[in-house]
């Protein structure tokens, strides 16, 4: 009877350290969370990491679903850390950043800011005169630039172009917008993979780029030219990165 005990003892034990496993890495994970949800300073990948070998070791029913909903914010927390540290970085706005000793999330936060100035540094990036920064003032017609504004999330659609991309490119903008830009911007054949490949990655980061590529014409001849393709973030009434902007200028 003591043996079957001691066994029933082990096996509680067990399944009790299982079960406080995640909810210890939980809330790890979520220290210094404020009533605005996770801050990604604090998070601690590798106490969650491990509180998951645990649950790998238990065999209560419930492990399942927590191990779902940690994995879940494991997820969940490490797209934050990349989104708040890119804005940060590429806002221009000096706002501090708290110190953290977990590597794992300075680490992302030095890859990110090492990608966004090898794009900024690989040619001239700087914008056009009367480049707005802001999506309301992008959004006017009366603008000489060639102008595409762009949803800031992939596949990055048109959402509004410039009278002056139309009469660069021949393109109405009823066949323009909604479509992905790159699609809309690249012609055919061309071939300057490094260029495409920094487009995309400033419209992914969103922080300013630019590119010499070949664009496309949908009249006249020739029926594509060289151009050079600025991206810069644009910012809404809330202050947030909502849209992206590309500038045509013709070479």
């Amino acid at each position: 009877m003591s043996n079957l005990v001691s066994c029933f003892g082990r096996g509680a034990a067990k399944n009790a350290r299982a079960l406080q496993a995640p909810r210890t890495a939980h809330a790890l994970a979520n220290s210094g969370n404020g009533a605005n949800g996770h801050d990604s300073n604090d998070t601690n990948k590798f106490d969650v990491t491990a509180a998951l070998r645990v649950n790998n070791d238990s065999d209560d029913n419930d492990v399942p679903s927590l191990r779902t909903k940690l994995e879940n914010d494991i997820q969940a927390l490490e797209w934050g850390t990349f989104a708040s540290s890119s804005s940060a970085t590429h806002s221009g706005n000096s706002r501090p950043q708290r110190t953290t000793s977990f590597s794992s999330t300075s680490s992302l936060r030095s890859d990110t800011a090492a990608l966004a100035a090898r794009i900024a540094n690989s040619i001239d990036c700087t914008l056009d005169p009367g480049t707005p920064r802001y999506l309301a003032s992008a959004m006017e017609d009366s603008t000489p630039q060639c102008r595409l504004i762009v949803t800031a999330q992939p596949p990055f659609r048109v959402v509004h172009a410039s009278p002056a991309w139309e009469s660069l490119t021949g393109m109405k903008r009823e066949h323009t917008e909604g479509r992905p830009a790159l699609s809309v911007l690249l012609a055919a054949q061309s071939t300057q993979l490094e260029g495409v490949d920094n487009l995309m990655e400033s419209l992914h980061l969103h922080c300013r780029g630019c590119a010499t590529v070949t664009c496309r014409a949908s009249s006249g001849s020739p029926s594509s030219f060289p151009a050079k393709v600025t991206v810069s973030p644009l910012i809404d009434a809330s202050g947030d990165i909502s849209h992206m902007l590309c500038v045509v200028r013709p070479l």
